[in-house]
C-alpha cells in the first residue's frame, strides 16, 4: 500500500522526472514570454510567433505540476518537471499556439500569491483561480479581437479549461488529456484529502455544448477512462469522444504520439 501511495504522488506531482527549470524552458527559447498577474497570484505563458492574425487560436493549459513535495507535504514550488502540456503545444502545427502554466509555476517564490500553496493544492481549481483564466482570455482578446480559442489540456489543467469552455462563448473545441474531470470522483478511489475550496468540473459538464476529445490512457491508474465517461455522460446533449490510447499511462505515451492524434477528426456538433 505505502509503495502504491508514493507512485501514485509522483504521478500526480510529477517527481518521476526532476529537471532544472533552464532544461525545461529551453524549447520555449523561440517563443514570446507572456506574464498576467491579477489579484492573487500571477500566470505564466508562452506564445509561438506565428501570424497576430490568426482567427483560431490554441490555447494548451498545462497540469497540476510538482504540487506535493511528498504525500503529505505541499511542494514551495510547484513548477511541473514533467510539463507534457508544454511539450504538446511544442508539435502544434497552428499558426498561433499559446501555452499556460498554473499558478506560480515558473514563477519566483516571492511571487504574488507564491507564499501560499492553496493555489496548487486545495484551492487549485477554485473560483478565484478560473476567474484569473477568465482575466487571461480577456487580455488576450485585445491581441486576438475576433479569434475563437481550441482548448487543449493535460490532468488537471482539463479542470480549468472544461470549466472555462462552459462559461465562455469564444471556445470552439475541447481536448482533454488524461484529464480530471471529476476531481472529487478521482479523490475518491485514491481516498485523498478532499478538495472544498476547489470546484468540481463536473459540475459544469451540462453547460457544456462543443465539440470535445478526451484522451485517456489504457495504463492510466491515476484518472481512469471512467473519469471521462462520468464526464461525458453528465451532460445533456454530448458533442463527445473518448478515444484510449492502450500503451499509454498518466504522464507517458503522449508525446511522442501528439501529431497523429491531434489529427483525430472532433465530432460534429449539431447547432
Amino acid at each position: 500500500m505505502r509503495l502504491w501511495l508514493t507512485v501514485l504522488w509522483c504521478c500526480l506531482s510529477g517527481c518521476a522526472l526532476v529537471a532544472p527549470k533552464a532544461d525545461v524552458l529551453a524549447p520555449l527559447a523561440n517563443w514570446r514570454a507572456l506574464r498576467f498577474s491579477g489579484e492573487h497570484f500571477e500566470v505564466v505563458g508562452w506564445q509561438k510567433n506565428g501570424q497576430a492574425t490568426a482567427r483560431m487560436v490554441h490555447v494548451y493549459i498545462e497540469g497540476d505540476g510538482f504540487a506535493w513535495a511528498s504525500p503529505s507535504q505541499p511542494s514551495i514550488d510547484p513548477t511541473p518537471r514533467h510539463p507534457v502540456a508544454m511539450q504538446l503545444a511544442l508539435q502544434d502545427p497552428a499558426e498561433q499556439v499559446i501555452y499556460l502554466a498554473r499558478p506560480c509555476q515558473y514563477a519566483a517564490r516571492q511571487a504574488l500569491g507564491c507564499g501560499n500553496n492553496r493555489w496548487w493544492t486545495s484551492a487549485r481549481y477554485s473560483r478565484e483561480v478560473i476567474n484569473h483564466y477568465h482575466l487571461i482570455f480577456s487580455k488576450l482578446h485585445q491581441q486576438f479581437a475576433d479569434a475563437r480559442y481550441a482548448l487543449v489540456a493535460y490532468s488537471g489543467g482539463a479542470a480549468i479549461a472544461a470549466i472555462l469552455a462552459s462559461e465562455r462563448q469564444d471556445v470552439d473545441s475541447l481536448r482533454t488529456v488524461a484529464g480530471n474531470l471529476d476531481s472529487e470522483y478521482v479523490n475518491a478511489i485514491h481516498h485523498a484529502t478532499p478538495m472544498p475550496q476547489s470546484l468540481n468540473p463536473i459540475a459544469f459538464a451540462s453547460k457544456l455544448h462543443l465539440a470535445q476529445i478526451h484522451l485517456v490512457g489504457g495504463r492510466d491508474a491515476v484518472v481512469p477512462r471512467a473519469v471521462s465517461s462520468r464526464f461525458v455522460a453528465a451532460q445533456e446533449h454530448p458533442c463527445a469522444a473518448i478515444k484510449e490510447l492502450s500503451e499509454a499511462d498518466h504522464a507517458t505515451g503522449w508525446v511522442e504520439t501528439w501529431q497523429q492524434l491531434l489529427r483525430i477528426k472532433l465530432p460534429e456538433c449539431e447547432r
